[in-house]
């Protein structure tokens, strides 16, 4: 059994501000609409920039994100599905279950390596700036779409540190 539960506070009681999704979804039913929804034998190159109109999404790619403003009606009300890439939601999910970026209320941060971590080691440097190894540091906002989702907006390089 594998567990994911990155989206709740650390005593695991309550969503964290890194959820999401709301409303009557479970992780249950996210992880099986998007696994029909990926292409197989699409290759390497195409798992990840292949799409599907689908209203399913972790709300982790900024490409899935939309708000109505920009889009120009809201694909909610009028029950439409959006652009959403499965692999990529599904992967990032998996992923942030072992790297989860500090929070702040809507703002999220996280640093790059540049040189070989173990793996324990490399999950802690994910959150924590250490001094003394080399890493980029990236910062990004959740923002909202719509009455009651978010998404993880496009991550901005911060600085390098040498």
């Amino acid at each position: 059994m594998f567990v994911l539960d990155w989206w709740l506070d650390a005593f695991r009681e309550k969503p964290s501000n890194l959820k999401c999704w709301a409303g009557q979804v479970t992780t249950r039913k996210l992880f099986e609409e998007l696994l029909q929804l990926i292409v197989p034998d699409c290759g390497a190159d195409g798992l990840m920039t292949a799409a599907a109109m689908s209203k399913s999404k972790f709300g982790v790619d900024p490409r899935s994100a939309w708000n109505a403003l920009d889009f120009g009606f809201s694909p909610d009300v009028h029950k439409k599905d959006a652009a959403t890439y499965p692999a990529v939601e599904m992967l990032a999910a998996v992923g942030l279950q072992g790297f989860r970026p500090k929070v702040n209320r809507r703002v999220g941060a996280f640093h790059l390596w540049t040189i070989p971590l173990p793996l324990a080691v490399a999950r802690m440097g994910a959150v924590a700036a250490w001094d003394g190894l080399p890493r980029f540091d990236y910062r990004f906002l959740i923002a909202k779409r719509g009455q009651s989702y978010k998404y993880f907006a496009l991550a901005e390089f911060i600085q390098r540190k040498v």
